[in-house]
């Protein structure tokens, strides 16, 4: 019974299609077999039976304009597929405002503007394909945010804030000597 004929390893495939064919070579004396590739024929370029020449495929037409109803469907479906993800999941429910071709994310950190460019090419690619407009670009603006009156918390700090809306109660306060702080 015969040995089914051993088919000859990928490596040496690849290295013929890249290298050339390797150069019969005797065996060393020893008996042993040489395992090195013919570096001489690196970076030669031979032409192949296999090769094809590669052509640019891109179905895309024209950019169609940019419809907000359709974006906000996308937009809404890339943050379903990111629902897992809590802290992108908060910033991608923020506003964004759409000019022309860029939307406009309003953040309130430097965290959450590392976390719109870390998935950025994912959303943009996203939207691009659901949009059908390959010129769409996103990127991320820290807005200031106004710092509102401070929230009283101590028993003295509430006095004060109300003591500024109805004065009399200083006036009741020292009147019938009463401590805020008890």
């Amino acid at each position: 019974m015969k040995d089914p004929p051993v088919e000859e390893p990928l490596i040496n495939k690849v290295a013929e299609v890249l290298v050339g064919p390797a150069p019969k070579v005797p065996p060393p004396q020893d008996g042993r077999q040489k395992a090195t590739f013919n570096l001489s024929n690196i970076g030669k370029v031979t032409k192949t039976a296999e090769e094809v020449p590669v052509t640019k495929i891109d179905q895309r037409g024209p950019d169609k304009p940019i419809d907000a109803g359709v974006l906000r469907k996308a937009w809404d479906e890339f943050i379903a597929l990111r629902r897992d993800q809590h802290a992108e999941l908060a910033v991608l429910k923020r506003e964004y405002v759409l000019s022309g071709t860029i939307i406009t994310v309003s953040l309130v950190s430097d965290v959450e503007d590392m976390l719109i460019k870390n998935m950025k090419t994912s959303l943009i690619t996203f939207l691009r394909d659901r949009t059908g407009s390959s010129s769409l670009m996103v990127e991320g603006k820290i807005i200031e945010i106004i710092q509102t009156d401070k929230k009283p918390y101590t028993n003295k700090d509430k006095f004060e804030h109300l003591a500024k809306k109805n004065p009399v109660l200083k006036e009741m306060k020292e009147r019938f000597g009463l401590d805020p702080d008890l």
